[in-house]
């Protein structure tokens, strides 16, 4: 497979329905914000657990009008969201090297990377430090329950709209850190605007489109500048799974968190992505026997002890 093919099956449903994202726009009203927001959690330390932050309770509204290049359902409608209480975010996208800790306790299976993309080899070195992808919806189940037992707290994937608050930190831009990105500031792919072969695909140039961006793959975590709240890898680097049900395109999502929808909902955009669609409020949807992408990671939450 050429190298370019890849970014055509990361804009794709698995069974062959368009992978759609768009943005949108919210305005964050934050109240009651704890003074430990980004702060690290000593009750999450343990020698093989992921680093986390405690993100702070707040309000937020969530949705935006659909501009001219949003498909049906591919924004939500405007809607206030609030979080009662904090919890704790993983600082990172799940790692290699967090995955291991849980294969080296016989509770996590051997990651499958190095065995199904042999053709990406000449962008990729193994670095324990890159997202861990490629995970169906039960393995990543596996590392949540082993997780959530080393740690003694309720450990989980965020919903789509406890990823967004998190993710914008108070920000009311396009990007945590600003209303424009370039290659400097996330690892999407600068380059990738459309395939003219895809039916009806739109094809302009990126705004953010930079010659100089050639890294087209998983970086390690941390390699660029965090959020307000120290998160990292908001935007590219690997898509992140939602809890959050999408009956497929042209529906909106539903916010209860879930383990068993025929849709998911991916936030985030990764380093298949333009910078058009990494943006806070860019989404998409996949369906769950397809969840085993190359560019497909995912980032936890666990709920504070009360």
């Amino acid at each position: 497979m050429r190298a370019g093919s890849a970014f055509r099956v990361g804009w794709r449903l698995g069974d062959g329905m368009r992978y759609w994202e768009s943005l949108i726009f919210l305005n964050i009203v934050m109240l009651g914000l704890t003074a430990c927001s980004g702060s690290d959690s000593s009750a999450l330390a343990c020698t093989d657990c992921p680093s986390f932050v405690e993100i702070p309770a707040g309000e937020m509204m969530l949705g935006s009008e659909p501009g001219p290049d949003d498909s049906d359902g591919s924004i939500l409608s405007r809607q206030s969201y609030s979080i009662s209480a904090p919890f704790y975010a993983s600082r990172y996208e799940i790692t290699h090297s967090d995955w291991r800790a849980c294969r080296d306790a016989g509770v996590c299976p051997e990651s499958r990377v190095g065995l199904r993309i042999r053709f990406w080899d000449r962008f990729f070195t193994p670095d324990e430090r890159v997202p861990i992808t490629m995970l169906t919806m039960g393995e990543i189940q596996l590392y949540i329950g082993w997780l959530s037992a080393r740690t003694g707290l309720n450990c989980r994937l965020p919903t789509e709209f406890e990823w967004e608050y998190m993710a914008r930190a108070g920000s009311t831009d396009e990007f945590h850190f600003g209303p424009a990105s370039t290659y400097r500031d996330a690892n999407f792919d600068d380059l990738a605007t459309c395939y003219p072969e895809v039916p009806g695909e739109r094809c302009r140039p990126d705004p953010a489109a930079d010659a100089r961006d050639y890294r087209n793959w998983l970086r390690s975590v941390g390699s660029y500048s965090p959020n307000a709240w120290g998160l990292y890898d908001i935007h590219g680097n690997a898509s992140e799974l939602t809890s959050s049900c999408s009956t497929g395109p042209g529906s909106e999502a539903r916010s209860v968190a879930s383990t068993d929808c025929e849709y998911f909902v991916v936030r985030g955009g990764s380093f298949v992505s333009p910078a058009r669609l990494s943006r806070l409020s860019s989404r998409g949807a996949l369906a769950k026997g397809t969840l085993d992408h190359v560019w497909l990671g995912f980032r936890l939450i666990c709920d504070a002890k009360i």
